[in-house]
C-alpha cells in the first residue's frame, strides 16, 4: 500500500483501548482482529489513500493533521483521551487527512464493524424488552430485515437501539388504509406481521395495484424525507402488526445520520483530488434550463430511481435543487440503494 512502511494484525489488548470495540463479545473481537490492521504511515502520507474510505481510522502514536472546510486540527499524544478512543475519521466534513510525522494507525473496515455493534444492540434490545421465546423470534425476524439492508449499514451502531426501542406495534385489520395517496406523511412503517398492498391512482381515478409488502418492508419514509404528500396508499391485504415510528423520531434517528451536507468548497476540493463526483441536479428540465448549477447533470426526480442501477458505487453523488427537499429526497434514495450520496448545502 502506498506510503506505508508496514502492515501487520492487531492484537485484541489494543482493540479493547477503544470505546466501538467495549460492548462486542471475545468472538467477535476476533472476528473484527481478523478484517483489522495496523500501518505505519510516513510523514506527508494520508491514512485515506493508503488503506480506502471503508475503513474507521483509530490513532495509536504519531501526530494526524486532519483538515476541514472550515477550520484544521491536530490529532496526537496530547489530545484528549476521550476523542483518542474513538475513530477520527467519522465526521462528515473531512477534506483531507495526512500524517505530520512518523504515525501509526489502527483501521477497520467499517460496514463490518457497523453489522456486528448494530446485532450487538439488537440482542440488548430484544433481551431487555421481550420475555417469551416466541416474542424473541417474532421481532427478531423484522429487526434482521431491516439491519440487512443497504441503508442500515450507514446508521451509526448508537442510534439502533434507540431506533428500535422508539417503535410502536399496531395491530392492523385486512383491508385497512394505512396512508392514502396525497395525504401528509407523519410516520415511518416497518410490516412486522401481513402484507399489504401499494396502490396509485390511474390517469382515470381508477386504483391501479403496484406492489405487495410482506414482513421487514417498510413504507411511508419518502414524505418525511421530502417534506411532501404521500405519493401512494398502502392497503391491508391480510390482518397484521405495523411497526410504527413518528416524524421526529424518524428525522433524528434515521434521516439525520443518513443525509449528509456537502458545500461547492468541498466538492472542489474532491476533484482536485482526482476522486469522481457526480453533481446530479433533480429539479424539473424547465428549471434546470432557467436555473443551471454549475456543473451538474439533470436527473428529475421522477427518473432517479430509475436511473440508480445505471449509478457506480465507487462514485460520489452530490444532489441539487433549489429548496432543498427534492435533494433530501434524491440523497436517501441513493443512499438507501447503497450508494454514496450527499446533499448540496445552500
Amino acid at each position: 500500500m502506498k506510503g506505508a512502511t508496514s502492515i501487520y494484525n492487531p492484537e485484541l489488548d489494543l482493540l479493547e483501548k477503544y470505546d466501538d470495540f467495549s460492548s462486542l463479545s471475545v468472538s467477535d473481537l476476533k472476528n473484527v482482529k481478523n478484517g483489522a490492521g495496523v500501518i505505519n504511515l510516513k510523514k506527508g502520507r494520508s491514512p485515506l489513500k493508503a488503506v480506502g474510505e471503508n475503513n474507521l481510522l483509530y490513532f495509536i502514536s504519531g501526530e494526524i493533521e486532519v483538515r476541514l472546510s472550515n477550520k484544521t486540527y491536530f490529532i496526537n499524544s496530547q489530545t484528549d483521551e476521550k476523542i483518542l478512543r474513538k475513530a477520527f475519521n467519522e465526521r462528515n466534513d473531512i477534506l483531507t487527512i495526512i500524517a505530520t510525522r512518523h504515525s501509526s494507525i489502527l483501521f477497520v473496515e467499517r460496514s463490518a464493524l457497523y453489522d456486528l455493534l448494530a446485532f450487538e444492540n439488537m440482542g440488548d434490545y430484544i433481551v431487555e424488552d421481550l420475555t417469551a421465546e416466541d416474542a424473541r423470534n417474532k421481532d427478531s425476524d423484522w429487526m434482521q430485515s431491516m439491519l440487512a439492508t443497504k441503508l442500515f449499514r450507514k446508521i451509526p451502531p448508537q442510534n439502533i437501539q434507540k431506533l428500535f426501542s422508539s417503535f410502536e406495534s399496531k395491530n392492523i385489520g385486512r383491508g385497512i388504509r394505512v396512508v392514502s395517496e396525497g395525504e401528509n406523511g407523519d410516520q415511518f412503517y416497518v410490516i412486522k406481521k401481513g402484507n399489504a398492498l401499494v396502490s396509485r391512482k390511474g390517469a382515470m381515478g381508477q386504483e391501479l395495484e403496484m406492489v405487495t409488502l410482506k414482513p421487514g418492508d417498510y413504507f411511508g419514509e419518502e414524505a418525511l424525507v421530502g417534506e411532501t404528500t404521500r405519493n401512494a396508499s398502502v392497503t391491508m391485504s391480510r390482518d397484521g402488526v405495523l411497526m410504527c415510528l413518528d416524524k421526529e423520531s424518524f428525522q433524528h434517528l434515521l434521516q439525520t445520520p443518513v443525509l449528509k451536507s456537502i458545500s461547492k468548497n468541498s466538492i472542489d476540493q474532491w476533484s482536485s483530488e482526482n476522486r469522481d463526483v457526480v453533481l446530479i441536479d433533480v429539479r424539473l428540465p424547465i428549471e434546470f434550463r432557467c436555473d443551471r448549477t454549475e456543473g451538474s447533470v439533470n436527473i428529475p426526480l421522477s427518473e432517479l430511481r430509475d436511473k440508480i442501477p445505471t449509478l457506480r458505487e465507487e462514485t460520489r453523488y452530490v444532489i441539487a435543487c433549489s429548496d432543498g427537499c427534492r435533494s433530501r429526497l434524491g440523497a436517501y434514495l441513493l443512499n438507501e440503494a447503497g450508494l454514496d450520496a450527499y446533499v448540496l448545502a445552500s
